[in-house]
């Protein structure tokens, strides 16, 4: 078969070998190689219960996009659908036809390993499965940037929860697949491991397109160009600015004051602005100082500011709300 998978362990499953699958539902697109994949009016029920009744969504290159939801969302079973391993009851998923013949990488919500094998060992058979020529190189590269130097001689059997997720999210990215979805990527670590995590999981934007689902804000602002809701089976899209030069973040009292502000900025976000600056601590004082004489601002911030996700959040969740009762 075209897709084949490695073991059911812990009730999921880890697509090893990704070719481009012709399941139900799912169809080639031609286009520009910026858009990877398109899922499109996605439904699924399983037996009385609507897990998904009208979702859709796209995936462009060299992006990290956000899945969140509540627990019961349905969140897990869309991720299975996008990477094939469940076909909906109807829409379509499509994905680019110039995609490479090993496209995708997938880490469930629990990673599945072989537990009497060894961390080295079980990351060189799955590169060797996708086709990796240089397979003791590539283990290499994602050992240090997944930082399992301390355990790569053991057996899998014997890690920690946490270092089961990064061996799990290692034997997703082995093989620089275009493509990279994420189930909780960061779950079982603790603090300071997820903060050590966030670099990583934000550059891998760079060279693919990465789709993951968390329930932590400050990992989803740290590392998201754009966030999906997933509430009652629809997807809601919710886009988080991202400045390319250093910058400050402010907060105005109304919109209206932020737009008159907005000419000098360079990004707006309903009442947040961000202007940039040359990266000095000089032109960083003197851009504060020349902010600070401004009425109206009650806030500054070095980073997009969690006030202006979480009122975009309940704008949505409104939104949802009003349809729900327009349905009802």
């Amino acid at each position: 078969p075209q897709t084949r998978y490695l073991q059911r362990s812990q009730n999921q499953i880890i697509l090893a070998l990704c070719n481009k699958t012709r399941l139900r539902g799912f169809f080639y697109i031609s286009r520009s190689m910026d858009t990877i994949l398109s899922a499109q009016h996605l439904a699924f029920r399983r037996g009385r219960q609507t897990i998904l009744r009208d979702a859709s969504l796209e995936l462009r290159a060299r992006e990290v996009v956000a899945l969140i939801g509540g627990n019961g969302a349905g969140k897990t079973t869309l991720l299975e659908i996008i990477t094939g391993a469940l076909a909906p009851d109807s829409g379509s998923v499509r994905y680019h036809d110039k995609l490479p013949r090993f496209w995708l990488g997938y880490l469930p919500d629990k990673a599945p390993l072989y537990p009497q094998w060894r961390v080295r060992e079980f990351l060189q058979t799955c590169a060797q499965m996708r086709g990796v020529r240089d397979s003791k190189a590539a283990v290499d590269e994602v050992v240090a940037r997944c930082h399992l130097q301390a355990v790569a001689h053991k057996r899998c059997g014997a890690l920690s929860h946490g270092y089961r997720q990064r061996v799990g999210l290692a034997q997703a990215l082995i093989h620089r697949p275009p493509l990279l979805v994420l189930d909780e990527p960061t779950n079982g670590l603790d603090s300071d491991q997820r903060a050590a995590l966030r670099p990583l999981l934000a550059s891998l934007g760079e060279s693919s397109c990465v789709l993951m689902t968390s329930h932590n804000w400050d990992e989803v602002l740290a590392v998201a160009h754009r966030v999906y809701r997933l509430h009652d089976g629809v997807l809601q899209e919710i886009t988080i600015p991202r400045a390319e030069s250093p910058h400050i973040w402010i907060a105005c009292e109304t919109v209206t004051l932020a737009q008159t502000l907005a000419q000098d900025a360079a990004l707006q976000d309903g009442r947040f602005l961000a202007f940039a600056y040359d990266g000095t601590d000089a032109a960083r004082q003197s851009l504060w100082q020349r902010l600070a004489t401004q009425p109206g601002i009650t806030a500054f911030y070095a980073r997009y500011p969690d006030e202006a996700f979480q009122e975009k959040l309940s704008a949505a969740m409104r939104q949802s709300a009003g349809v729900d009762e327009h349905v009802a």
